[in-house]
């Protein structure tokens, strides 16, 4: 009786397994999960791990490799590298009337019919990718493109074109067009970016038109605040009754700013450093010469700007009757002043960028100083892609790019 409880439990215990195992999860249902959440980075690098391999039955890899093939036609885009992958399941073994290779030979000819149909735009689209000599070839290609739009709006190819119209745009300076063509694209193919730069293009365009209309818009207010002040300072007439002491008091404030400028300066970055875990260098000197000095000089000239601004308007305002009202004018005029210098700053002088969630009502501003480097910026990935630690490869499709890579990193053991 014993050995029979002993057999059961066994037999229970192999099952449990065996059902452990069968309950590992499917690739290609984890990847269509990960793109309904549009995460196609995640996606994609479930198929590609998956695909690597070797022990895979052929209708599995088959299996992976349309889901793949599809993931490119539909929501990337690109029907060259859908073709390709699409071969691929017809070379890997399977038989004449599976399903699967029913299927890709079928994608196959759909490829090709809608290569051929759409020769024309193919054929403008491919040239779309030299660049233009001057504007004049920007607005002919620009007419051309936005033709291919208007008169084919079935046109499977509508992404790429509405990518080169907004990449037109953007080089020609018009920023709100150029992000809303780079918009149309990736809400047509939303992970257009494993083909062309949409995404890095698109927010390209958002931050240069937010800057520019906040630059617009800080010089419109200084510009109409330092008027009002020149007239309430000439209506003042403070030529009458300024004196030494007062004189005495700007010298004053101006000093405390020279003096005090450099100090918090020195206390607030104390050296120069290059941090180990980057590649890039991170400038705290201010040191005259150095890369951290001049965008520090320009710092000082608009505190200096604004102090002498307050100054002015504090005497345009000293004739004002009554005490609580002079100090309302004061306090709105410091914080217009300083506000506008404030974005005027950050537009002109600051890497900026600015960051819209998708349920947010304004742009999130994140950015670091602006500063031009004449130094060689190698190492690149693939120069030296040792010099970037944790570097991952497992989303790369390109085989050659993956192998190369890896081949830097086998010695380091850092192929993740």
């Amino acid at each position: 009786m014993g050995g029979v409880r002993m057999a059961l439990f066994a037999a229970a215990l192999l099952l449990g397994g065996a059902g452990q195992v069968c309950a590992q999860p499917d690739p290609v249902e984890q990847a269509d999960a990960l793109f309904a959440q549009t995460d196609f980075s995640g996606g994609l690098r479930v198929l590609n791990r998956a695909l690597r391999d070797r022990s895979l039955p052929v209708e599995q890899r088959a299996r992976l490799l349309d889901a793949k093939a599809a993931f490119y036609l539909r929501t990337v885009g690109d029907h060259d590298r859908a073709q390709r992958i699409t071969r691929q399941i017809l070379r890997s073994g399977l038989a004449a009337d599976h399903p699967l290779g029913v299927q890709a030979r079928t994608r196959m000819a759909e490829l090709d019919a809608t290569a051929d149909r759409y020769r024309t735009q193919r054929a403008l689209l491919r040239r779309m990718m030299f660049g233009a000599k001057d504007d004049a070839e920007r607005r002919d290609r620009l007419a051309r493109l936005q033709a291919l739009v208007r008169e084919d709006p079935d046109c499977p190819y509508l992404a790429e074109a509405y990518y080169h119209i907004g990449s037109t745009h953007l080089e020609l300076g018009e920023l709100k067009a150029a992000f809303r063509a780079l918009d149309a694209a990736r809400a047509i193919r939303p992970a257009i970016g494993f083909f062309l730069p949409v995404p890095y293009r698109r927010q390209l365009a958002y931050d240069r038109w937010v800057r520019r209309v906040a630059i617009l818009a800080a010089r419109t207010v200084l510009g109409l605040l330092l008027l009002g002040i020149a007239v309430s300072f000439y209506a003042s007439r403070p030529w009458q009754w300024l004196g030494a002491r007062h004189g005495l008091v700007l010298a004053a404030v101006l000093l405390v700013w020279c003096v005090a400028f450099p100090l918090g300066v020195r206390w607030a970055a104390p050296s120069a450093e290059m941090r180990p875990e980057s590649v890039e260098p991170t400038f705290v000197a201010s040191t005259p010469g150095s890369p951290m000095s001049e965008i520090l000089g320009v710092l000082f000239r608009y505190g200096l700007a604004g102090l002498l601004g307050g100054f002015a308007g504090a005497v345009s305002i000293a004739r004002v009757p009554l005490r609580w009202t002079r100090r309302l004018l004061g306090a709105t005029l410091s914080l217009v002043l300083f506000a506008g210098l404030t974005v005027l700053f950050v537009g002109l002088h600051c890497n900026v960028t600015f960051v819209k969630a998708n349920d947010a009502r304004f742009a999130r501003l994140r950015g670091t100083f602006l500063y031009e480097m004449n130094e060689d910026l190698d190492p690149f990935v693939l120069s030296d892609p040792r010099a970037f630690p944790g570097l991952s490869v497992e989303e790369l499709d390109e085989v050659a790019a993956r192998r190369f890579i890896e081949r830097h990193y086998a010695a380091m053991g850092r192929v993740e």
